[in-house]
């Protein structure tokens, strides 16, 4: 049984998008808690700030890793000869805030 090479590259890609979100939303709680216990309003600026840029972080990883699974059902439908699967208007978006 050989391995496609794109079908492996793809899967490592999956792989480590996925613990880099893991991540990236373990360090997103840290900050959170820390920036909430701040004892100085300095500190908590500080570490509101490292939180907003690693949660925009994360909402691009998850975003590119969203990407990267539509990416792949397009080709799995392509080679069934189904070409591309319908989306009702809306479907796989986030909730709205």
């Amino acid at each position: 049984m050989s391995v496609d090479p794109e079908h492996m590259a793809e899967d490592r890609h999956t792989v480590t998008l996925r613990a880099l979100a893991g991540m990236s939303l373990e360090l997103c709680r840290d900050l959170q808690q820390r920036a909430l216990n701040a004892e100085s309003p300095e500190d908590a600026v500080r570490l509101a700030t490292a939180f907003h840029r690693v949660s925009r972080g994360l909402r691009q990883t998850l975003a590119l890793e969203l990407k990267l699974v539509r990416y792949k059902d397009e080709l799995h439908f392509k080679a069934q000869g189904e070409g591309r699967p319908r989306r009702s208007p809306g479907e796989g978006r986030g909730p709205d805030p």
